[in-house]
């Protein structure tokens, strides 16, 4: 945190409201304090209040200590990296409709989570109309004809 040290983090960890802090959206930890405290860290209302595109070092040193809610709100804020979720994809897997409508993640990333999406009914449609993912641009060509083909 900007407004404190991490030594007056170590000395008053036991006193600190931990959750006031994590929900402090003026002010970020860095990935050293992530590491220190992320016991301490309310990672809910801390992926709430910092909604951008979180580092994957950061979420992987926070991951041990998601839910499934941290997972489900990382997909609705559009906050987790492609390679974050290609490393955690069986987390995403009940997310991925939200993931395509709040994501960007490149045609090989996509065809990596194929079988995650494959199954789900209507997924060319979900695509179709994602503003985030387009597949209609020639960089997802091979994404597209396999989701034309899985629709057929």
């Amino acid at each position: 945190m900007i407004n404190y040290s991490v030594e007056y983090l170590i000395k008053n960890e036991d006193t600190i409201d931990w959750k006031r802090l994590s929900n402090d959206a003026s002010d970020s930890f860095s990935i050293v304090e992530a590491r220190l405290f992320r016991d301490k860290i309310n990672w809910h209302d801390y992926i709430k209040t910092h909604r951008s595109q979180l580092a994957t070092l950061f979420l992987e040193v926070a991951s041990p200590y998601f839910t499934k809610h941290e997972y489900r709100n990382l997909a609705l804020f559009g906050s987790a990296t492609e390679e974050f979720i290609l490393n955690h994809a069986e987390d995403f897997k009940d997310y991925i409709e939200i993931l395509i409508k709040t994501t960007k993640i490149s045609e090989d990333g996509w065809l990596q989570l194929q079988k995650y999406w494959e199954g789900i009914e209507g997924i060319y449609y979900t695509f179709i109309s994602s503003k985030i993912n387009d597949i209609n641009d020639p960089e997802y060509s091979d994404l597209k004809l396999a989701l034309e083909i899985l629709n057929f």
